[in-house]
């Protein structure tokens, strides 16, 4: 496995100095507050913002090219991500949310424009039931099949958890409806969705691919039973580590179902799959000691996702790689097979420590991750570890995050296996500001 000692140093410090220089200002000025808006005598409107700055040092896929210029390594900064929201009541039952954002602003793709990316509303009958509806992401399977990402433990989510993610949705969302509620220690989702129509699909082959149909509509639940405190079910999004804030352990299962979703071909004739996930996890996050200067976070989960015959989907994460020049089978820039038919087991573990009497002092959480995944389209076991640690100015409002991301390179033989022949790492220093 390759370390950090086999990076330039001076390369190395280059990166550092860039993210000293756009993140320094605010570690030391902090974040100012929005104060809540109220609507009548019964809403209460919140406002928020958030964004995600990364300098990076990635090793990139053999045969990478950029702008045609084959390269082996790149150094960047770029805005993972920028969210703006106004949600909350606006009667007692009524909920509402407005979210504009943008994703992966790089020397590559300097596309600023914020889109919509939720607009929905919902009315809250009762506890045990709420119907909701727009464009959202609401989806069932798992728990991080929608992820807060301002809440992440890591630098990055865990992307085969959101199987169709840029495929057949808006950066996760759709246009659904959805119901949800608790009952006593349960809680519960259930989603219809119209998935989005796939753009630019490729020809069929023997393996399975989304196809340009219309789409069929997409079905999706989950339900987890939670033993201690209760989570707040008003977000779609769900949180990966509350800090010790609150003492959750849960479990849960879910399913997503959608007919007709991908073809290939068989005998050079068509054959169209139903697409058909399940999916059971763990989550555990609760402080250590009373005061909570110490807290553990924990999440496992186990995927069984049938795309078809040997789907498998190459991701490459705010990839600053636009080419290829023969290479492998990860083909450009950051790309590994993160998604594909098979089974999935995933864990991630995270401990933070906070001096007490000390608050200016960032507390430190050290995280860990791993996802293992046998894909019928690969000959051998797909294996990616994130691990680094985070310094928590300010929680999640205030966060810089040094991490690493190593993931396997495969290669296809000449007897056609895919299997792997390299690792390589991606070095990612994150600051995140919540207001």
């Amino acid at each position: 496995m390759k370390t950090l000692a086999k990076i330039n140093k001076g390369r190395l410090l280059t990166i550092l100095i860039m993210a000293l220089c756009l993140f320094a200002p605010t570690l030391i000025f902090g974040q100012p507050t929005i104060a809540p808006l109220k609507v009548g005598q019964q809403g209460q409107l919140k406002f928020g913002a958030s964004a995600q700055m990364w300098a990076r040092y990635t090793e990139l896929n053999p045969g990478s090219t950029i702008q045609g210029e084959a390269m082996d390594h790149v150094s960047d900064v770029s805005i993972r991500r920028f969210r703006a929201y106004v949600c909350g009541q606006v009667t007692e039952r009524w909920y509402v949310k407005f979210q504009l954002g943008a994703n992966n602003l790089n020397y590559l793709n300097n596309n600023s424009t914020l889109k919509i990316l939720d607009l929905e509303a919902s009315y809250r009958f009762a506890d045990a039931f709420e119907l909701g509806g727009g464009k959202n992401a609401y989806v069932g399977l798992s728990r991080y099949a929608a992820p807060a990402s301002s809440s992440a433990l890591g630098f990055d989510l865990a992307f085969f958890a959101m199987p169709t993610v840029g495929i057949t949705d808006d950066i996760l969302r759709k246009f659904s409806v959805y119901a949800k509620g608790e009952i006593g220690p349960i809680a519960y989702r259930a989603v219809v969705a119209r998935p989005m129509a796939v753009q630019n699909a490729p020809a069929l082959g023997e393996q399975a691919s989304f196809q340009d149909n219309f789409p069929s509509p997409q079905y999706s639940g989950y339900v987890s039973y939670q033993f201690f405190d209760r989570e707040s079910q008003t977000s779609a999004f769900r949180v990966a580590t509350y800090h010790g804030a609150k003492k959750l352990m849960s479990i849960g299962g879910g399913f997503m179902y959608q007919e007709d979703a991908l073809a290939g071909l068989e005998n050079l004739d068509t054959v169209s799959y139903n697409m058909k996930h399940f999916a059971l996890d763990f989550f555990l996050d609760m402080p250590l000691n009373a005061s909570n200067t110490r807290s553990v976070t924990a999440y496992a989960g186990y995927f069984n996702y049938d795309y078809g015959k040997d789907y498998i989907r190459l991701v490459g994460v705010n990839n600053t790689a636009n080419g290829v020049a023969g290479g492998t089978y990860n083909k450009a820039g950051n790309k590994f097979p993160a998604i594909g038919t098979g089974e999935i087991f995933y864990g991630q573990a995270g401990y933070r420590m906070a001096f007490a009497n000390h608050s200016q002092i960032p507390a430190l959480q050290a995280f860990a991750a791993i996802q293992y995944a046998e894909y019928d389209g690969l000959d051998e076991q797909m294996i990616v570890y994130d691990y680094g640690i985070n310094l928590l100015f300010n929680g999640h409002k205030s966060k810089l995050t040094f991490g690493i991301q190593n993931r396997p390179i495969y290669e296809q033989k000449a007897n056609e296996k895919i299997e792997i022949c390299d690792r390589m790492n991606m070095y990612v220093i994150q600051y995140q500001i919540k207001i």
